[in-house]
């Protein structure tokens, strides 16, 4: 998570939520993507696919680091900050 923030993304954790919800809640200043945290080799349990399948909200995004949930806003990650493919940078 603090990785994360340190790149300027807002991070919320949803963790102890339970039910299937997502382990965070991560945005910039434009949107906001639910994500769920698994180990490479993992997969969602029960719960986590029926809450995948009844969301209505922001996306969900499964990933297993960082750069997975930066690609998922359409951000690189470039010398250690975040930069848009057209190397647009968000405000810290």
């Amino acid at each position: 998570m603090e990785d994360l923030r340190r790149l300027g993304l807002s991070v919320l954790d949803l963790h102890t939520v339970g039910k299937g919800c997502p382990d965070l809640l991560v945005a910039d200043s434009i949107r906001s993507l639910l994500v769920e945290i698994k180990m490479p080799g993992n997969s969602l349990n029960r719960l986590q696919q029926l809450f995948l399948q009844r969301w209505k909200g922001p996306p969900i995004v499964v990933a297993n680091n960082v750069d997975q949930i930066c690609r998922a806003f359409g951000y690189e990650i470039e010398k250690g900050e975040l930069a848009h493919p057209l190397i647009w940078r968000i405000r810290e």
